[in-house]
């Protein structure tokens, strides 16, 4: 594969930085909704951040749909978006221990994150799951490669999309030992994205075995994320 610039300048890494400046500005604003129901703020960001590109998309550079790579994967590509999906929990897994053992234990305010996403009942691990799969693997792909990926692509090509896009995603968790993990994992994932010739929807099955495999691992070997 050719690492070239695409000839797309409507759609540039500018746009891209403007989308991932709005999705923090709504992180960080609608997080104050968690005061009321967590739930609520959690669902209103991730439908909030998955719609805006398709409102840019249509309206501002007047294009179809198609362009955030929504298109039917293959058996093949289906398969493929589960490997990349397990490689990106292999990944993460072993990134975040680095950082654990660079810092020489477990960083400050990582247990009491790990509780509040951590599923203690059957309902809670399907509850999660469910949320994972239908809301957050759809949102976060839609903006994070089929929005901010490409953008980055068509201004410095597809190495440079890849790299970039991948730490914005890492930066956009916000809580520092989340950072390199999932740095990591945006980078499986936007592999996911390239290896599939961009189609978006496969990076959503990426992220959705991703985020499945965590919950369940999380749910039946707590000890092993030091709970």
């Amino acid at each position: 594969m050719k690492y070239l610039k695409s000839r797309d300048e409507k759609w540039s890494a500018l746009h891209s930085i403007i989308m991932w400046v709005f999705g923090v500005f709504i992180l960080i604003s609608f997080s104050y909704l968690s005061i009321l129901n967590e739930w609520l703020a959690r669902i209103t960001v991730e439908i909030i951040i998955g719609l805006t590109p398709f409102l840019v998309v249509l309206t501002f550079f007047n294009k179809n749909f198609d362009e955030l790579g929504l298109l039917k994967p293959s058996l093949k590509e289906t398969i493929t978006g589960v490997g990349f999906g397990l490689l990106g929990v292999l990944s993460g897994f072993l990134a975040f221990n680095l950082e654990v053992l660079i810092l020489g234990g477990y960083p400050i305010g990582y247990h009491e994150f790990q509780l509040k996403f951590t599923p203690l009942q059957l309902t809670d691990l399907v509850i999660w799951i469910a949320f994972s799969v239908i809301i957050v693997a759809p949102c976060e792909e839609i903006f994070s490669r089929g929005f901010i990926q490409k953008g980055l692509q068509n201004s410095g090509g597809v190495l440079f999309g890849l790299i970039a896009s991948s730490i914005l995603f890492g930066l956009i968790h916000i809580e520092p030992f989340r950072i390199l993990p999932n740095t990591v994992q945006g980078f499986t994932l936007g592999a996911a994205y390239i290896r599939s010739k961009y189609k978006t929807s496969v990076s959503i099955i990426s992220h959705a075995t991703l985020n499945t495999s965590i919950f369940i691992l999380m749910f039946f070997l707590p000890y092993y994320f030091g709970l």
